[in-house]
């Protein structure tokens, strides 16, 4: 069964550009400071496209039911239903790895 597997939870907000530096400085902060803290949490990224109109939150959990607990996080929560008000749309989607890659090159 999945649930007890890695997940991959994609997050894409549609941003107004107006509202995108808000958003982005939130986002980035809870991304940083507040998920490393949470049980299962194990890594994230914050993309953005050039014209800074989505955001696209990548975080890797040890579960589904892990990322489900974060969600109740008073932090998390204040921030996700913040972006949530100031979005055009957004859409979640829950991949499960299959290979991971690392470049030899050290940069």
């Amino acid at each position: 069964m999945h649930n007890k597997e890695r997940i991959v939870a994609v997050i894409t907000f549609q941003i107004k550009p107006e509202d995108f530096e808000t958003a982005a400085r939130d986002a980035s902060l809870v991304m940083e400071r507040r998920l490393p803290t949470l049980p299962g949490f194990i890594e994230g990224s914050l993309l953005t496209n050039k014209t800074k109109t989505q955001l696209l939150s990548v975080t890797q959990w040890e579960s589904r039911h892990s990322w489900a607990a974060a969600q109740w996080d008073e932090d998390v929560a204040r921030v996700v239903a913040e972006l949530f008000s100031g979005m055009a749309s957004y859409d979640i989607e829950f991949f499960y790895p299959l290979v991971k890659v690392h470049s030899d090159a050290v940069h």
